[in-house]
């Protein structure tokens, strides 16, 4: 791990889903605060967003970014860059300084057009027709609740939508 790893790392940011990445995450989220106990860990995906407690529950997970990730991150590590304020940050959960979990309101979930990155998309560019790009994506359910399920994506024009 040490060849991968940056001399001073900031913290180390996961996606965790069932199975085979949580496998792989375990033991290496251990090892990783075994070695490096000041830095936070970050578990971000489909597991912590479902069971941000049990996540927060293993000694070697420090926060828990829930749902869309996209901004609830950047504003996690503008706040570790800060030194705290992770109680305005929208969409975390973590360990407050008695070991306590905090659960943060969730952030108001976004299509994807609304994110900036968007336009980098090849269909939107024209360099892929839609049809050959994928029809299926894991982006969340259109109704408020705790579970996360794939949906189509219908190819309209310049965008997409649900």
């Amino acid at each position: 791990m040490s060849s991968r790893v940056a001399s001073a790392p900031e913290l180390l940011a996961v996606t965790v889903m069932p199975g085979p990445q949580m496998v792989a995450a375990i033991p290496l989220c251990r090892a990783f605060k075994a070695k490096y106990p000041s830095v936070p860990v970050v578990w971000g995906g489909y597991f912590p967003s479902l069971y941000p407690d049990a996540s927060l529950n293993a000694n070697y997970v420090d926060f828990v970014v829930r749902g869309q990730g996209e901004h609830t991150f950047t504003e996690l590590l503008a706040a570790t860059r800060a030194g705290g304020g992770y109680e305005k940050v929208r969409g975390i959960s973590f360990k407050d300084r008695f070991g306590l979990h905090v659960h943060n309101p969730e952030r108001p979930m976004q299509s994807p057009g609304d994110f900036p990155w968007f336009h980098l998309s090849p269909a939107r560019s024209g360099a892929v027709h839609p049809a050959h790009i994928p029809r299926f994506a894991h982006y969340g359910a259109p109704v408020q609740h705790r579970m996360s399920v794939p949906v189509q994506l219908l190819w309209s024009g310049p965008g997409v939508r649900s």
